[in-house]
């Protein structure tokens, strides 16, 4: 039987359900929990032996031990410590997930722990889409080694040794998905490639941006990508707020195109499709109206229940690999993702345009960077696929969906692009 959700996954959601406010003790709690599965594998007989000698590449002598929350002699903590039988420090780990690691601390550590003739490890492990942001930290120092690698990395090397391989697996799944946005029940990315599919994709955005256009009666209130730290899904919409009534574009509906407040309870869809190019025809354009003058009435919620009576569907209704295209394209601009939580020290803002998309700034010192990623080309371009592309150094790239890739795939190969041309 072919397994689907692994266990770590499962943590790593679980908790993501209970800690919703996404503060900084949700975070240390994540990170809390890494710390103690790591912890205690290492107890378990024989696993620190194989640690020492396969990770940290040192002779694993006898009496080998490893102590958690250790203080320092100056009051600095590690989250673990690796002592051999004459007390001697062997290595220190770091257990990262959100929290930053600095030079500075490298040199801490070099003056509590530093010895010159057995420099001792200091193990930095950190998710895998972190460790561009790291890279800094590989470096030479006379008193210790420094060692950055991934949890992912560390954890499989380990998996592959031990009698334990299922708790590795389980503690490399948590480590790598904490805090990150649920990506499971994506569908494939069967048709991102299919050009028919593409122009269909295509249509369908271009008519959502214009009834967006047409409900707000101007071309100052295109769809954008809503990143409030708060939501919890991907949202696609226009003028929504808790009082007032916007547009929304839901990939995940049949249906598509809505008007709706920001509550499940208030959405009504429009059942206007795709229309090709965009252009809406007459009758898309005055059923647009008429839920605009709907959703301003004084009853709001009664006008609009009466409305959707027996609405016929106006334009083509979008197919279901498209919508499916769509989805996964539009799982990049996850919000908890882009506002903190993996792009480290990166603003994000909705672009502005027709395009819907984000544009992430790298700020470092004297040095800041842009970068833009969209669902779809530039306007000059046709759609011949449903891809994100990554717009920096004035070129525009698009992220095609590999062979038989994944949807979560996908989402983390663009992420991991994202990443990298910030940080170019």
């Amino acid at each position: 039987m072919e397994v689907g959700v692994s266990t770590g996954v499962m943590m790593a959601e679980a908790m993501g359900a209970v800690y919703r406010s996404w503060s900084d003790a949700s975070k240390k709690r994540y990170e809390a929990l890494a710390q103690h599965q790591l912890g205690f594998i290492l107890r378990q007989p024989g696993e620190l032996e194989l640690f020492v000698r396969n990770i940290l590449k040192r002779r694993a002598s006898e009496w080998l031990t490893v102590s958690e929350e250790r203080v320092s002699s100056s009051g600095g903590r590690f989250d673990h410590e690796i002592t051999n039988a004459q007390d001697d420090v062997i290595a220190v780990i770091e257990d990262k997930i959100f929290a930053g690691f600095s030079p500075g601390q490298i040199e801490s550590y070099a003056k509590d722990i530093g010895d010159v003739n057995r420099r001792p490890v200091v193990l930095v492990l950190l998710p895998e889409h972190r460790k561009p942001s790291l890279s800094e930290l590989r470096r030479t120092t006379s008193k210790v080694e420094i060692k950055v690698e991934s949890w992912r990395t560390v954890c499989a090397t380990m998996a592959a040794i031990s009698p334990n391989e299922h708790l590795w697996a389980t503690l490399s799944d948590f480590a790598e998905q904490a805090g990150l946005p649920s990506l499971q029940g994506l569908p494939s990315t069967e048709g991102m490639n299919n050009s028919d599919l593409g122009r269909d994709a295509g249509d369908l955005v271009r008519s959502a941006q214009a009834v967006a256009r047409h409900f707000w009666g101007n071309e100052r209130s295109p769809l954008t990508f809503s990143f409030h730290g708060g939501n919890q899904r991907v949202w696609i919409q226009s003028g929504m707020t808790s009082s007032n009534y916007g547009v929304e574009l839901d990939f995940e509906s049949s249906h598509c195109i809505y008007v709706a407040k920001n509550r499940p309870s208030d959405w009504y869809a429009m059942m206007i499709g795709q229309f090709r190019g965009g252009k809406l025809s007459r009758r898309a354009v005055e059923r647009v109206e008429g839920w605009r003058r709907s959703a301003s009435s004084k009853y709001p919620t009664r006008d609009l229940g009466r409305f959707i009576e027996g609405l016929p569907w106006l334009g083509t209704r979008p197919k279901q690999r498209t919508s499916e295209a769509l989805r996964v394209a539009a799982a990049v601009f996850q919000p908890r993702y882009l506002t903190g939580a993996a792009v480290e020290a990166t603003h994000v803002r909705s672009a502005r345009g027709s395009r819907i998309g984000a544009v992430l700034t790298l700020e470092a010192g004297n040095r800041k960077r842009e970068v833009g990623a969209f669902i779809g080309p530039p306007h000059d371009r046709d759609w011949d696929r449903a891809a994100v592309y990554i717009a920096a150094d004035g070129n525009d790239s698009p992220l095609v969906a590999l062979p038989n890739e994944s949807g979560p795939g996908y989402v983390r190969r663009v992420w991991a692009e994202l990443h990298s041309a910030l940080h170019n």
